[in-house]
Formats: C-alpha cells, structure tokens, sequence
C-alpha cells in the first residue's frame, strides 16, 4: 500500500489528496481495489472523510465501482493513452497558436514564465525526485495552456491534469535523461521567443507523441514481463 501523512487541512481534503497523489505515483496501482475499512484503517480516520473522497475521485475519474461496495483504481489502457495525447496536443497547438501572435512584449511575459518553470525543471532533475519532475513537466504545459487565454481551454485542460500525471509518472525509466527533458523544454521555449508558430507546434507534437511512444513500450514491455 502506501503512506501518508495528514496535515492540518481539513481531514477530508487531506484524504482526497493523499489517495490522489497515491494513485497518480502508482503507490495505489491500477485495478487496486479500495475498501472504506481499510483506508479507514490505514489513515486513522472514519470511514466518513474516506466515503467522502472515494466520491470525489470517483467523480475525477480516478476510480470506478467494483464489486460488493468496492472501489477500483482506473486502469488507462493503450487507447487511453492515444485518445489523452491527442487530446493533449490539440489543446496545446491551439495556444501555441494563441501565444506567438501576441505582441513581442506579451510573448515576452509568457517566456520568462515559461523559463522560470525550466529553473524549477532543473533543480527537480538536479534533486532526482520523479514526482517532482512530473509535476514540473505538467507544470510547463499548464503555464503554456494558461497563457493562451482562454477559460475554458485551461478548465479543460486542468480537468484531464491528473489522468496525464498518472501517465507521466508511467514513464520513469522510459523519460528521457534529464538534459534532454530540458533541452526539449528549452528549444520549445526559443520557438515560443521567437514567434515562430509552425516550429513551436512541430517540438510540442514530437515531444506528446515520443511521450506516447514511450507508454506504449513501457506498457508492452510490463505485459512481457508480468
């Protein structure tokens, strides 16, 4: 299982997000069933915070009803990956599209926030922490989504931001070296400076799609081996 530390939130926020957090590392693994008595158990609350949260990941797609008043970990199959990265590189070309036709000093906004999430990309790699290097990964695409100024784009976005943190933390062995992450960060980050939308969208669609490449391996490669 898992362990998780409650803090001073309130208990049911504290539970939401440290079944959240299990689930997006993989502590609570995909087709894990989950019980009330024994989260309740295992986090030394009542089962009423844990109903309350099983409802709220449920209702984020993190879990599905199983069998007997049981809950169940979402497993994301192969075409799960395919539909979420498509998806992914839709949402992202459309603010490609939006930011490099801003004004030189708007784009410029936007690159140093974009640099600024690098520096943290840097020190998470730097640090050897995967969680943190996925988070920051994400971190970068939400600040190019943001900046493309459009509510519902970024609501939509958001929405699907922890199915994509379940898939990134997938990778682990499959994400590419730390100065490539950045170099491919960076080099989207120069197409961004220069307001050149036809390169910037090309490094984003090579950079999903060799992401999706690497799950698919990644999931291959666990079925050979299971």
């Amino acid at each position: 299982m898992f362990e998780a530390e409650l803090n001073r939130e309130t208990v049911g926020q504290q539970v939401v997000q440290s079944l959240r957090n299990a689930i997006i590392t993989g502590a609570l693994g995909e087709g894990e069933t989950l019980t009330e008595s024994a989260l309740s158990k295992q986090l030394g609350t009542s089962r009423s915070p844990i109903r309350e949260a099983m409802q709220q990941l449920r209702r984020e797609g993190l879990i599905v009803s199983g069998p007997n008043r049981t809950m169940v970990v979402v497993s994301l199959d192969a075409e799960d990956v395919e539909e979420l990265y498509e998806y992914r590189l839709v949402l992202e070309r459309f603010a490609i599209g939006k930011v490099c036709r801003m004004s030189p000093d708007d784009r410029g906004e936007v690159v140093t926030r974009l640099e600024k999430v690098l520096e943290e990309m840097r020190s998470a790699i730097a640090a050897g922490d995967d969680f943190a290097i996925s988070t920051v990964d994400l971190a970068f695409h939400n600040t190019l989504i943001e900046a493309g100024r459009n509510r519902r784009l970024s609501q939509t976005y958001r929405g699907l931001s922890v199915e994509f943190k379940m898939l990134i933390n997938r990778l682990e062995t499959y994400r590419p070296s730390g100065e490539e992450l950045i170099d491919d960060h960076r080099a989207f980050v120069d197409a961004i400076r220069d307001g050149d939308e036809v390169r910037a969208a090309a490094l984003i669609e090579a950079h999903l799609r060799s992401a999706a490449d690497n799950l698919r391996q990644s999931s291959v490669d666990a079925t050979v081996t299971s």
